[in-house]
């Protein structure tokens, strides 16, 4: 079967769009209170793909990990385990790739395991 959506997968659309912002504002305020009550915390991105749209917005993983950076009480926070789950190598790189743009931090650990998600139906 052709792959229609190519490594970068698919433009972003309007509903995306909202869906990140609603993310964005949701994690904000869990990483606020998770993060600095707990030492550690983890977050499973089970569909992760490439971390970006073809038309260039950030994917869910790239998300979640700027609001942890950017976040104002970033250096009161406990440990943020970000666990991404792509099935398609050349997403897994392309992945790898945006994370690498990121600034580094000890306490962000981003972990892309090889291998398939687990079926859950």
């Amino acid at each position: 079967m052709p792959d229609r959506c190519g490594v970068r997968g698919r433009e972003s659309d309007p509903h995306t769009q909202v869906k990140h912002l609603v993310y964005r504002h949701y994690l904000q305020c869990w990483m606020g209170k998770i993060l600095q009550k707990f030492p550690e915390a983890t977050i499973v991105d089970a569909f992760a793909g490439p971390g970006i749209y073809t038309d260039g917005p950030p994917g869910s993983p790239i998300v979640v990990a700027k609001t942890f950076l950017e976040h104002t009480a970033y250096r009161n926070f406990g440990r943020l385990n970000l666990v991404c789950l792509e099935e398609r190598p050349d997403r897994v790189e392309e992945l790898q790739r945006q994370f690498a743009k990121l600034p580094r931090s000890p306490q962000l650990n981003i972990s892309v395991p090889p291998g398939r998600r687990a079926k859950v139906c």
